[in-house]
């Protein structure tokens, strides 16, 4: 669970050290950062979805379904800078 939430909240934090960063390449590496915690994030997700007993699924597979949406917007963002 800790892993998830240092991954969950680098996301955030790389993203929000990207729009100040000093050149366009600086954006790009912090952006890129937050994508892959992104991606850290779905995983740890998925394994706690499939190994904790007693949690809501419903929430789990909500706030899937957000990380998935938030990932697939960074990878555009990565795609369309690089």
């Amino acid at each position: 669970m800790s892993q998830l939430v240092r991954s969950g909240t680098s996301v955030g934090a790389n993203y929000a050290e990207a729009q100040c960063g000093a050149s366009r390449r600086d954006f790009a590496n912090f952006v890129r950062h937050a994508l892959k915690s992104g991606r850290e994030s779905e995983y740890w997700l998925a394994v706690i979805a499939s190994s904790v007993d007693g949690l809501d699924l419903g929430e789990i597979t909500w706030l899937r379904d957000e990380l998935n949406q938030l990932v697939r917007m960074l990878y555009a963002i990565v795609q369309k800078i690089s």
